[in-house]
Parts: C-alpha cells; sequence; structure tokens
C-alpha cells in the first residue's frame, strides 16, 4: 500500500508540472555543528559554481551499519527513474541538473514527525549557491512528499526559506487527536510504563508527538515508547520499532474499516447507526466526515488523521459539503450540517434475514390462531 500510494501520488505530480523532477530521499544530513553541510560541493574562492555527484540516498556508520525508512524511498525513487529516466532523476548530479533541467527539486519522505531532520534536508540544498541562484530566477520549486505527517512537521517545513510545498497522502493519528478520556488513560498508561524521558524523549516518542502510525519497513520514533520500548515490567509489540514480527490480516470490508475509525472520536448512537444502516459507502464517508469537524481542531488534515481517509478524499468532500452548505469557510458545522448528523443518527434501516431453523413446516405468528391448531 505505502509503496502503491507513493508511486502513484509521485506519478501525478510530475504529470501535472509536466516536466522532468529530481527526486532525493530523506535522510540525516551528518554535520559537526548545527549547521548542514552543502549538498553539493562548490567552488569556495571566485565564480561560486556547484558541481558533483549527488547526495547519497543513504549512509551507515562503521559503529551501526542499519538502513533505515531512507533505503525504502531511496528504492522507490530507484524504480520511478529506471521507468523513465528522461521524467525522474535519482538523486540527479549537478551535470545532470544542467543537461535535465528539472524545475522541481521533490524530497520524499515515507513519514513527517517533527520535520527537523526533513528540514535540514532543506538546508543543505539551501546552502548549496546554484541551486539559490536557480530559485532567486525562479527557475526551481522545492516539494516535499510524503505518505503522512503531522501539522507541526508541516508548518516547519514550511516557514523555510525555501518555501516548500507539502504534499501528504493521509492524516497523521494522533494521540491527542483521541477523545479526552480515552487519551487521558492511554497517557497515563504510557508514562506509567516507558523509560524515564531524555532531553528529546517523553513517553510519547520524540518530541512528544505520539503518533499512531506504522509501516510494513517500521515505526517511526515518534510513536509512545510503550510501543517498541522493552521495559522490566512492559513487552512491546514492535520491538526496536519493528514490524516484520508482528503479523497483520486486514480483512475487513471498507465499510467496517471506517466503522472501526469511527470508534475513536463518533459518539455510540452514531457508531449504531453505521452498522445497520444500508447506506453507500461514499454516504459513511460523507456523514463520517462532518461528525469529525464537529470539534476542534478543525483541518482537512486532522479529518483524514480522525476518519483513515486520504486527504484528497477529504478534500472533495468538504468541497461538496460547503457547496450544500453543510459547513462554513472555517469548517464549522452550520445547522443543516447538524441536521444532516442528527438525521442519520437517528436512521436505523434493520436489514431483514431469512429465519434459520428445519425443515418444518411455515406458519405465520401474528393475527392466527394458536398454534395447536394446526397440529
Amino acid at each position: 500500500m505505502f509503496l502503491n500510494d507513493m508511486t502513484s501520488t509521485l506519478q501525478g505530480i510530475q504529470r501535472k508540472l509536466g516536466s522532468p523532477v529530481a527526486l532525493f530521499a530523506e535522510r540525516e544530513i551528518a554535520s559537526r555543528g548545527n549547521t548542514p553541510p552543502p549538498l553539493y560541493k562548490f567552488q569556495r574562492s571566485g565564480v561560486r559554481r556547484s558541481d558533483g555527484a549527488g547526495s547519497i540516498p543513504f549512509r551507515t556508520s562503521k559503529e551501526k551499519k542499519e538502513t533505515g525508512s531512507e533505503g525504502i524511498v531511496a528504492n522507490l525513487i530507484t524504480g520511478l527513474a529506471r521507468s523513465n529516466r528522461d521524467l525522474f532523476l535519482d538523486h540527479p548530479s549537478m551535470n545532470q541538473i544542467r543537461e535535465k533541467k528539472p524545475r522541481h527539486f521533490i524530497l520524499v519522505a515515507d513519514f513527517i514527525g517533527s520535520g527537523k531532520r526533513a528540514y535540514r534536508y532543506l538546508e543543505a540544498a539551501w546552502r548549496t549557491p546554484s541551486i539559490v541562484s536557480w530559485m532567486s530566477y525562479g527557475l526551481v520549486r522545492f516539494l516535499v512528499v510524503t505518505y503522512s505527517a503531522t501539522e507541526e512537521g508541516e508548518e516547519l517545513l514550511q516557514s523555510h526559506r525555501c518555501s516548500p510545498s507539502v504534499n501528504s497522502i493521509f492524516g497523521c493519528p494522533r494521540l491527542s487527536l483521541l477523545p479526552t478520556n480515552q487519551r487521558n488513560e492511554l497517557v497515563k498508561l504510557c508514562e506509567k510504563y516507558s523509560p524515564p524521558p531524555s532531553a528529546s524523549f517523553t513517553a510519547l516518542g520524540y518530541h512528544n508527538t505520539g503518533s499512531l502510525i506504522s509501516f510494513a519497513h517500521g515505526m517511526p520514533n515518534n510513536a509512545p515508547l510503550v510501543l517498541h520500548v522493552k521495559s522490566k515490567e512492559w513487552e512491546p509489540i514492535f520491538r526496536s520499532r519493528s514490524t516484520r514480527n508482528v503479523t497483520i490480516t486486514d480483512g475487513r470490508t471498507a465499510k467496517e474499516k471506517i466503522e472501526s475509525m469511527a470508534f475513536n472520536f463518533a459518539d455510540k448512537r452514531f457508531i449504531e447507526s453505521i452498522c445497520v444502516s444500508n447506506s453507500d459507502l461514499k454516504k459513511y464517508s460523507n456523514i463520517l466526515v462532518l461528525v469529525a469537524l464537529k470539534r476542534p481542531p478543525r483541518s482537512v488534515r486532522i479529518v483524514s488523521a480522525r476518519t483513515g481517509l486520504p486527504i484528497k478524499a477529504v478534500y472533495s468532500i468538504i468541497f461538496r459539503a460547503k457547496n450544500e452548505q453543510l459547513l462554513t469557510e472555517d469548517l464549522r458545522l452550520t445547522d443543516a450540517g447538524h441536521r444532516e448528523i442528527g438525521h442519520f443518527r437517528r436512521k436505523k434501516r434493520y436489514i431483514s434475514t431469512l429465519a434459520q431453523g428445519d425443515d418444518s413446516y411455515y406458519y405465520p405468528t401474528m393475527l392466527r390462531s394458536p398454534i395447536d391448531a394446526f397440529r
């Protein structure tokens, strides 16, 4: 799902842009101080012309020879480049950039949590004189494409001097988006069984994010520590952030998936109405988005995180809801929107089923003589 969604998204972006794109896998940029080194080498004196090969997709140290999610993303980029080397440039060298003339540099990531790692990568690109020169002439723009991201991470990236456009497929589900009582209970559990906090990590993960997302290739460090850190009294599900030993078989229908997501924020009567309703999946999704907007925070990405619907689908539903005057411009429910939810909650269409039994004769049980009369 991750690879398919990311591939189709990147292909769609390239088709919309209509020109070659340079793809880079987000990774940690090593540096001695707070400022990362330039992404490309350049002459320090005279004309500061950037030159040399493209950045390495991922690197390992002598002490820690592990490949993180950047390896999966780098492989994804390589696959796209092999499909069409004129349209997708895989970590191109400066010579390739000058030859192919891509107008967009795309930083690709699986997940943006705090956004600090991606921000440092953008800063490394910004410290390359040729790239800054091209941007000043309007020849190059930066984009960030990620499967999921927190709002804080997106805001940090958008604050960078290169003003990148951030494209997410799904909003990030987090503990902070759960109902108050449920959230408080889970936070207490995390704090009880997590190891002592550090400067960067709390019981809710890196920078106190509390993300509730995992991938087939691993779990981000922004997740609560009880999910991936072992303690004396606790055995995590995803030990060392590995998902390899966890077998997940999701044979649920689309309706059942929406129903399970509704438990995170909807009331009991609404969930019961979903269980017994014969409405189609489109109507489920429409009503679910309205319910997700009943309480703050209200944004497209938050709704995606609450409902599990793609951001693109949420945009479409909100657009139609505004046209139907069910939502205001600031995504608050109108009186008509509240009535629409109330109508759905009151409406229960029970599904009739044939009675199961033996081969004995059927007889009506209403408005008839007692059963003994038929024997």
